[in-house]
């Protein structure tokens, strides 16, 4: 164990750590030797792969590890560590053995294979997913399109109801001013009419005044 290991702070955390890891690769690493060399072992094939698959998740972890490593920052320890910068690489450079190892040791289970090939062929559902999870994007976003198209038409639609309700109205607004003018033109009749008539009864009763006097003037004449 390193000597620095009773540290508290991240790089001390991440120390700890890497001592967990460093023993778990070691165990890998031992156990895919033996297998690569037994011949006698039943199920080879099958065995070989999952150990390559141990030695895959193994290099994730450690990749993981040295991820974080890589962002600690002096500033951040809680107490101030002497050498700070010379034991986060040396941490780093621990990370990078362990890949080294695992890269090495499934090399030696798979000889003469590509790791990104033995990564589809040992994990197909995480390719499958990937592809799905592509497929569903695609199809949710081509859903989306066709419910912004809906919306759209749905505008357009109510767009359209309002110019013909606002159609409806000026025609409806029209028809009751035609309406109105012919009702005022039709009562300016009556009363033109009306007065007319006025008019011929007043001219009667002045001609009836008129014949009642000359015969009351003739009838004078007579009595004389």
């Amino acid at each position: 164990m390193a000597p620095w290991s009773r540290e508290t702070g991240p790089l001390g955390k991440a120390q700890k750590e890497g001592d967990l890891l460093k023993k778990r690769v070691d165990q890998v690493v031992k156990e895919a030797a033996k297998l690569a060399v037994n011949k006698k072992v039943a199920d080879k094939d099958s065995k070989l792969d999952q150990m390559y698959k141990n030695c895959i998740e193994a290099k994730a972890l450690v990749q993981k590890q040295h991820d974080i490593i890589e962002k600690l920052k002096e500033d951040e320890e809680p107490n101030k560590m002497k050498d700070f910068d010379k034991k986060k690489i040396a941490e780093l450079n621990r990370m990078n053995l362990m890949k080294t190892q695992l890269t090495e040791t499934m090399a030696k289970l798979l000889p003469g294979t590509d790791e990104a090939e033995n990564l589809k062929r040992l994990y197909p559902e995480e390719s499958d997913g990937k592809g799905k999870v592509e497929s569903d994007s695609k199809k949710d976003h081509g859903s989306k399109d066709k419910e912004g198209n809906d919306d759209d038409e749905d505008e357009e639609s109510e767009d359209d109801e309002e110019e013909t309700d606002e159609e409806d109205e000026e025609e409806d607004e029209s028809t009751m001013d035609r309406k109105t003018v012919s009702q005022v033109q039709t009562k300016k009749d009556e009363d033109d009419d009306e007065d007319e008539e006025e008019d011929e009864a007043e001219e009667d009763n002045k001609k009836d005044v008129a014949v009642l006097q000359e015969k009351k003037k003739v009838e004078a004449d007579d009595d004389e």
